[in-house]
């Protein structure tokens, strides 16, 4: 039998000395008021920092009078301490909230009246519209407002919302699905998922729904309208504009929802982050998901989905309407869809025990949606390593982090020794990684192309390992394949014509020169059939798309001179006496032609919005040859720049040597055919992505195969 103690408290000393004996009790109480919730619950709550007796009365109230509400509450709850904000915002300046406020009311009683026609033609855009909001805009911009108040640190949603601010969500949420046929067709998860959180994604503050319904149901009539189409179309004008009333962003600190109100403050995750929670506050339910890579090019991007009757249909917010596959996801990798509860097939809850993850997949939250918008396919593949760990995953090229980004994952099967993956995107390059107990990338087979096979619904992979049987050379030219934009621009120039006149208006001309070829990426010549000197010379665009797709023009002579001649650039197909026979002529200071597309020396730029360009020279001259580089993504092997030499191997690329490039290329011994190699410009100013050498030493990139 316990003994009975009796304590005797100062009350100057009780608040620590009475916590350390009470403690105990008070959770033995607590547990058992709670006994009747949800253990997940009962665990949230004793991390929050309100009274529990208040979590206790909404919980028990909802339980006696409201099962569904319930059920949302201990949704929610049950995931909240896995959700943090990155900042707060204490305080904002009460002058500009009010002044925002007339903004919006100003900007209504322009359109509430107004058909969907009326609000979007150019007689209101630019005679009401644009000189109500400029007005507006400006006073704005003249006005001096108190920069926001704001905390920064990783603030958990459970210690910072009430059970007041739950109950005001609820009810809201609850009232929402009411009145909106959009939301009161949703089965009880699905509205779970994509109207009750009061949150689209971690990271940003969290505010009273009401506030964003009061702003947007007036403008979106969703209760009345039955097409989701036009209720983005709404959504969308609205967002739009209500940003040129606010003007220019005046502050360097975050502030919030009012950011909504003002220019320059909506990347693609802020606008879909916004989107989400004001369509859900009005009732429309809605899903924010990024992908995670592209396969040729770096950078992800985030964007609304909303459920119609041909599935969920993806849209930029203020930007584009809805689509059922959009085409733009050809380029994507894996789309993920960022829930509010924690996802049970997430790499967060599938790892075993202090498993290491990678971070680009470590949310609790994400749950694979690619089949919405792509096509996907099952893969396994052997796995022998001997490693406790649950997971292993396919890896994208990415130039930065060293080389790899980890894009999806499968389960390992140890008794069969094999891992499957349930949704790899086709024609595509990957690498079949783990991560060992330092959270180290580990490969545990080679790299391979998979790609679809429209016929019989498949696939078919294609193998890169190394034939080390010889060495062979390398005749490297790039460091990234050519762009699909940027062949389809070659190929349009072919046809492209010189012709020859001693009139401006080239009333009569002749022709003396076409290409006959798509260009390579180098300069080269057109030899012109001049048979006497002029004094204009004009290049133009091929009869079939009649645009300038040359990104440098170099008129040559090796007989005229003029009062501007320079030296010709070089061209490496010739040998340096010949380069030395030739002079460029131009027809102005060379300081007053560089600012033109086809005389800037940039590849990546091109005349390409004109039909044709011209040489005026003040006395008749013979031009001989046309010196010409096509337009290009200045991904090319650059003369004087250095490069990094690196070879996949064993899950890591491993540096292999470093060169000083010539030349515009480089040639390589003791390559192999089949290695993938990776070379980079060490000062990052070109795109990379990893190549193989073939039989006869000639550069193929593999991730470039569709």
């Amino acid at each position: 039998m316990m003994p009975k103690i009796t304590l005797f408290l100062n009350r100057k000393i009780v608040g620590s000395v009475a916590l350390c004996f009470l403690f105990p009790i008070s959770v033995a109480l607590f547990a058992k008021d709670l006994s009747c919730h949800p253990k997940k619950v009962q665990a949230a709550i004793a991390q929050s920092s309100f009274d529990s007796r208040e979590w206790k009365k909404l919980l028990d109230e909802y339980k006696a009078k409201h099962p569904e509400k319930y059920k949302a509450v201990c949704f929610l709850l049950s995931n909240m301490p896995l959700h943090t904000q990155s900042y707060l915002v204490e305080s904002v300046d009460t002058t500009m909230v009010d002044w925002l406020k007339i903004a919006d009311e100003r900007y209504y009683k322009l359109v509430q009246h107004r058909s969907d026609t009326s609000l979007y033609n150019p007689y209101f855009n630019k005679e009401i519209l644009a000189k109500a909001d400029q007005q507006y805009r400006k006073a704005t911009e003249a006005q001096t407002f108190y920069a926001p108040e704001v905390s920064f640190g990783e603030i958990t949603d459970i210690s910072h919302l009430s059970p007041n601010f739950m109950r005001q969500h609820i009810e809201h949420a609850f009232a929402a699905k009411e009145r909106n046929p959009f939301a009161r067709g949703l089965d009880f998860q699905d509205f779970l998922n994509y109207i009750l959180p009061y949150r689209a994604m971690d990271g940003t503050p969290i505010e009273d729904n009401s506030k964003y319904s009061d702003i947007y149901e007036k403008y979106l009539h969703a209760d009345t309208t039955q097409n989701l189409q036009n209720i983005i179309w709404r959504y969308n004008l609205t967002a739009d504009r209500l940003r040129f009333w606010g003007g220019t962003y005046p502050f360097d600190e975050p502030l919030g929802s009012w950011e909504m109100y003002f220019l320059n403050t909506g990347d693609c995750v802020n606008k879909a982050d916004r989107a989400v929670i004001n369509l859900r506050a009005c009732g429309i339910p809605a899903a924010l998901e990024y992908n995670i890579a592209y396969k040729l090019w770096a950078g992800r991007h985030y964007h609304v989905s909303v459920p119609t009757s041909r599935g969920w249909e993806t849209f930029n917010p203020e930007e584009s309407l809805p689509e059922y596959r959009h085409k733009g996801f050809k380029a994507a990798l894996n789309v993920y869809r960022i829930q509010f509860a924690q996802q049970p097939n997430a790499p967060f809850t599938l790892r075993g025990e202090e498993e290491p993850i990678p971070d680009e997949l470590s949310s609790p939250f994400i749950t694979d949606v690619t089949h919405n918008v792509a096509q996907i396919v099952s893969l396994a593949l052997p796995f022998t390593p001997k490693s406790n760990h649950r997971l292993a995953y396919l890896a994208s090229f990415r130039a930065s982090d060293y080389g790899l980004l980890p894009v999806t994952w499968g389960i390992i099967d140890k008794k069969n020794c094999c891992v499957t993956f349930q949704n790899v995107v086709p024609n595509h390059l990957y690498y079949p990684i783990y991560l060992n107990e330092e959270g180290e990338t580990i490969g545990f087979d080679s790299p391979f192309f998979i790609k679809a096979d429209s016929i019989h619904n498949g696939f078919s992979i294609q193998r890169f390992e190394t034939k080390e049987h010889r060495p062979i050379v390398g005749y490297i030219e790039r460091t990234y394949p050519r762009k699909p934009e940027m062949l389809e621009a070659a190929q349009r120039a072919v046809g492209t014509f010189v012709i020859a006149s001693d009139d401006e208006k080239f009333t009569s001309a002749d022709t003396i020169g076409r290409i006959l070829k798509a260009p390579n990426t180098t300069w080269e010549d057109l030899p012109l059939a001049t048979k006497r000197p002029y004094r204009f010379y004009r290049v133009c665009g091929a009869s079939a798309h009649q645009h300038v797709y040359l990104s440098e023009i170099a008129f040559l002579s090796d007989c005229d001179t003029s009062t501007y001649t320079t030296t010709a650039p070089y061209n490496e197909h010739l040998t340096p006496e010949e380069n030395e026979r030739w002079k460029q002529l131009w027809d102005a200071p060379i300081k007053d032609c560089i600012w033109k597309a086809e005389y800037d020396g940039r590849p990546q730029t091109a005349p390409d919005r004109w039909p044709d360009v011209t040489l005026k020279l003040s006395t008749p001259k013979r031009v001989n040859r046309l010196r010409y580089l096509i337009k290009h993504a200045g991904n090319t092997i650059e003369k004087g720049e250095t490069y990094e030499l690196r070879l996949w191997s064993n899950g890591y690329w491993k540096k292999v040597a470093t060169y000083v490039a010539e030349q515009s290329n480089l040639t390589l011994t003791g390559l192999y055919e089949g290695q993938l190699y990776w070379l980079n410009n060490i000062h990052g100013k070109q795109e990379s992505l990893p190549f193989i050498i073939d039989q006869e030493g000639q550069q193929f990139f593999p991730q470039g195969w569709q």
